[in-house]
């Protein structure tokens, strides 16, 4: 029986780097994988720098003008010569706008993959670097990621048919130029909108959506968001509360974020049960007060399954006499037999809430049942020993029979070794002895909990 024979792998180098030249930048990286003889070699394919990084760092003490003369002059000086990734930190005002568009068509020119342009430095609302017509094109592009910038005319994404990832950040996107992206980028995969404040509804929506990521971070004006990616595996949000989320085909959706925190919502059109049980089958969720407010004053009788829960983070940007009682409705009416990990983020305000709602509750209510069989680690940041946080250690430690583990990490302002000793004292003084006997308790102050456990969206949150 013939063996499988590799022979582009036998070829001398000087072929194989030739052959790597062919490839964009992405596939060629992957090339490392096949084996010791590719590993790195990609980097080595072409005898002159692709790499054209004029960011924060190279920025420095710079003048704009010394910045300008010398991007200038690097350009000049290298030639017409293929580009893969340029990024520029940087803003023109009306002086450099011209030597800034030169810089990006040179880019465009020399079939540039991947475009960063961040003008935020020095930032003005009232003269946003403006992106002339036509100015972004090309086959070549697959990453553009803009900040601080608008456009003169709708930038027609037809033009830029191979894009797989659209990073806007503070730039005047329109409900129009997302549809525009999503119908003229067919090998779209990431979508990452933050600041865009002319949205009013996002429609994802197309059988043949190659998305897997899509991320909505504070825009503010939003009403409105429609999914209909078969595709998605990864949803962030963070914003108002909309009047209307619209989940269709999103079976692969596997990571969900939905975080309103900080905002009062206007009105509470949306329902939230309904959210919920359209998320049931991903496995990492990330949930705000809020959201748990609502799920815990709906009249929901017949469990959520959420059957392929893995791990849930709670981000509590309010305590309220009521947030302990919504954490644990929480759990009555979701039913998450897989679920391994809990974190939750405790609000860092100082007042301790009282616990009237919770403790009115008639005695003869019927024993709170949560499915908590696969539940092995919790984790309370901002914990300080507060009469409804020490309930809630209460509540898993007796629920969870499985727990291995439940930390307990001090607010950031715990700082000194003085401090720090005083608090666990306090905190052992209040705390219930049959929790201080507990073995599977930890107590930490942040310092100390820097090889602790993180949730997957612990990134994505603190980026918000």
């Amino acid at each position: 029986m013939a063996r499988n024979i590799d022979r582009i792998s036998d070829l001398p180098d000087i072929i194989r780097l030739q052959i790597l030249c062919l490839l964009p930048r992405k596939f060629a990286a992957r090339t490392s994988a096949l084996s010791w003889r590719w590993r790195d070699l990609w980097r080595y394919r072409r005898p002159y720098e692709t790499s054209l990084i004029f960011d924060e760092e190279f920025r420095g003490e710079l003048t704009p003008e010394e910045f300008s003369r010398t991007v200038d002059q690097v350009l000049k000086q290298r030639g017409k010569k293929k580009v893969e990734i340029f990024h520029i930190f940087f803003y023109p005002g009306t002086r450099y706008q011209s030597n800034t568009v030169s810089w990006i068509e040179y880019a465009i020119s020399n079939e540039v993959e991947e475009l960063y342009l961040d003008f935020c430095q020095g930032f003005k609302q009232e003269g946003t670097f403006q992106i002339p017509n036509g100015l972004l094109q090309g086959d070549s592009l697959t990453v553009l990621n803009l900040k601080y910038c608008k456009f003169d005319q709708p930038v027609g994404f037809r033009r830029l048919k191979f894009l797989e990832t659209v990073s806007l950040k503070y730039v005047d996107a329109t409900d129009d130029m997302v549809l525009d992206v999503i119908s003229n980028c067919p090998f779209l995969e990431r979508l990452d909108l933050r600041q865009c404040f002319e949205l009013r509804s996002i429609k994802v929506s197309g059988s043949n959506l190659r998305l897997k990521s899509l991320v909505v971070v504070n825009c503010w004006k939003l009403d409105e968001i429609e999914i209909f990616a078969p595709n998605l595996r990864s949803f962030h949000f963070n914003g108002v509360f909309l009047k209307s989320y619209v989940f269709g085909e999103i079976s692969l959706l596997s990571d969900a974020m939905m975080s309103s925190l900080g905002r009062e919502p206007e009105s509470f059109q949306a329902n939230w049960v309904r959210i919920i049980e359209d998320l049931a089958h991903v496995k990492v969720l990330t949930l705000c007060s809020r959201a748990l407010e609502q799920v815990a004053i709906s009249k929901q009788s017949t469990p959520i399954p959420l059957e392929n829960l893995q791990e849930l983070q709670l981000l509590m940007g309010i305590m309220t006499e009521t947030s302990l009682s919504d954490i644990i409705s929480f759990f009555k009416k979701c039913h998450c037999p897989k679920l391994e990990k809990v974190f939750i983020e405790l609000s860092a305000g100082t007042k301790d809430p009282a616990l009237k709602i919770f403790l009115k509750a008639p005695s003869d209510e019927a024993p709170i049942i949560c499915d908590f069989r696969s539940l092995k680690i919790v984790k309370m940041n901002n914990f300080n020993s507060y009469k409804n946080e020490m309930e809630l250690v209460r509540f898993f430690l007796e629920k969870a029979s499985a727990l291995e583990s439940l930390i307990l990490v001090a607010p950031q302002e715990i700082r000194t070794s003085v401090l720090w000793s005083d608090y666990r004292t306090t905190m052992q003084m209040n705390f219930m002895k049959e929790i201080l006997a507990n073995a599977k308790v930890s107590i930490y102050s942040t310092s100390q909990d820097l090889n602790g456990p993180l949730p997957t969206h612990y990134d994505a949150y603190c980026k918000f």
